[in-house]
């Protein structure tokens, strides 16, 4: 406990005087992130309503986070784990949050990686539907 009050609890006057600043610039400083956080909100969005026949999506109303519906997902773990090993992209199932039909997707990004991301998402739904078809089909 008396280490945490020495390492934890004050910081340098150069680290508060920096914070200080930071606080009376915040409108300057977040103003840019906003606007790309908008920005990217309208093209999730837009790229959620071409593709809803694999998700469902509700305007968030605040944050840089989406919760999507999957639609034709058995099981959102093996989705999410098989994205992340074939498409390096990390989407959190709906399961961590007692949402299993569900994927948390951050649009919170540079709005480059944004679309790469989504690109790639497009590309994993349908290898996963056709993976399923040719399944069931067999």
């Amino acid at each position: 406990m008396e280490l945490r009050d020495y390492t934890t609890l004050a910081l340098s006057p150069l680290v508060e005087h920096v914070a200080a600043r930071a606080i009376e610039n915040g409108d300057l400083l977040l103003k840019p992130r906003l606007a790309q956080a908008r920005h990217n909100l309208e093209l999730l969005l837009s790229w959620a309503e071409r593709h809803r026949e694999f998700v469902g999506v509700v305007r968030p109303q605040g944050g840089v986070c989406a919760f999507m519906r999957l639609h034709d997902v058995a099981d959102v773990e093996d989705f999410c784990r098989q994205f992340a090993c074939e498409y390096s992209v990390l989407l959190v199932p709906g399961t961590s949050f007692g949402q299993p039909n569900h994927v948390r997707l951050g649009f919170g990004c540079s709005t480059r990686e944004l679309t790469e991301g989504l690109s790639r998402l497009s590309q994993h739904f349908h290898a996963y539907r056709n993976s399923k078809t040719s399944a069931v089909a067999v």
